[in-house]
């Protein structure tokens, strides 16, 4: 993606081209996919139905905590990136994903705090 992200930026014509096949590709919402099969990652609810020994339940909470705050850091840095390059180029492509990264920073504080409670 970050190939695509400069030639977007340096080759005139192609942030319309890369914008489109972005949105036809499904990439900008791959993570609608994880919601869907793993909704115990998002909602303590389903996370309780879904490990229902207390003990296992905790050592999940674990992993997923630092899963999700590496998650949050990459994100954070990849969406400080991305504003900082739009600021100079603002394109399409890189709109795309400033919106893609602030999703995937919501999703990664929603799970950071849903397993910081375990």
């Amino acid at each position: 993606m970050h190939d695509l992200e400069a030639l977007a930026i340096t080759t005139e014509g192609a942030d319309d081209i890369i914008s489109d096949l972005t949105i036809k590709s499904g990439y900008l919402e791959l993570w609608k996919i994880d919601i869907k099969e793993n909704p115990w990652r998002y909602s303590q609810i389903e996370f309780e139905k879904w490990a229902t020994d207390k003990q296992n339940r905790t050592e999940i909470a674990q992993n997923e905590l630092g899963m999700a705050q590496h998650q949050l850091s990459r994100h954070l840095e990849s969406l400080h990136i991305t504003r900082e390059n739009y600021k100079n180029y603002p394109n399409k492509t890189l709109g795309q994903l400033i919106a893609l990264y602030e999703t995937l920073v919501m999703l990664a504080v929603k799970k950071t705090e849903l397993f910081s409670h375990y």
